[in-house]
């Protein structure tokens, strides 16, 4: 029997406007509920300056805001990354 503490899971959202980005978590979460929490919500393909400036703006209405709020309630355990760019 495989155990929810057997495994991570994680998903990745594409960095957009805040209400496209709920939207998207929220269609994640009907489907990964369930299984109680995402150990790892990443923001997908982070590339370009204005996906940086995007994932990382301050203030309440920020999706940086919201995914921290996703966590304080317990759905997400970490907030995380991932670019296809160069390095």
């Amino acid at each position: 029997e495989i155990k929810r503490s057997d495994f991570i899971l994680q998903t990745k959202l594409p960095v957009r406007p805040k209400p496209e980005w709920e939207k998207s978590f929220e269609q994640s979460w009907n489907h990964i509920e369930p299984l109680g929490y995402i150990d790892l919500l990443s923001f997908w393909c982070v590339s370009k300056d204005d996906q940086v400036e995007l994932s990382l703006a301050d203030g309440k209405d920020s999706i940086m805001a919201t995914a921290l709020e996703w966590k304080k309630q317990g759905k997400v355990k970490h907030i995380g990354f991932s670019t296809h760019g160069s390095a």
